[in-house]
């Protein structure tokens, strides 16, 4: 619908069905949206030098945006990471100034998630903590990097104490 007003209603409304504690109120971002092609349940990482880091991003109803790194642990990276297709072990968060802030909305923050999950959509959240303003700052944007997901042959050499080691 265009308008709330549109929507269908059965008509009753009094006080035992609906009382003045269930009223609905909505605070919208000040931010100006550009719809783009996306699916909602998209995830991207953008700003790192390769692909499988940067800031993270996903999209709700054409629209990419931010996701607050308030409680955003080890859990989020492997369910991201492998969401995206990298190794689910081994990444590494951290705050915005590591890959830029965003400029778009902020659509996720505080996520739960418990490892297991597909997809940061599936994981809970709270939607509260985005509309009331405890994540409306792109400071507090969470920017990850997993780890690449290495080829059948592949050798990689990790924590020598000379350049040949």
């Amino acid at each position: 619908e265009d308008s709330v007003w549109n929507c269908s209603y059965n008509g009753t409304v009094d006080y035992y069905t609906c009382p003045s504690n269930h009223d609905a109120s909505i605070i919208c971002q000040v931010t100006a949206i550009e719809l783009v092609e996306c699916q909602t349940g998209n995830a991207r990482l953008v700003g790192g030098t390769e692909e499988y880091e940067g800031r993270v991003e996903v999209c709700i109803n054409n629209n990419w945006g931010s996701v607050c790194r308030y409680s955003w642990n080890t859990n989020e990276n492997k369910v991201l990471c492998k969401q995206l297709g990298h190794q689910e072990l081994g990444a590494q968060y951290f705050s915005s100034n590591t890959y830029g802030q965003g400029s778009g909305p902020i659509l996720m923050g505080y996520l739960y998630c418990t490892g297991s999950e597909n997809s940061l959509f599936e994981c809970s959240r709270s939607v509260f903590s985005v509309v009331s303003g405890v994540c409306a700052s792109h400071y507090n944007d969470v920017g990850v990097k997993c780890e690449e997901v290495c080829k059948n042959g592949t050798i990689r050499l990790e924590s020598g104490g000379v350049e040949t080691d």
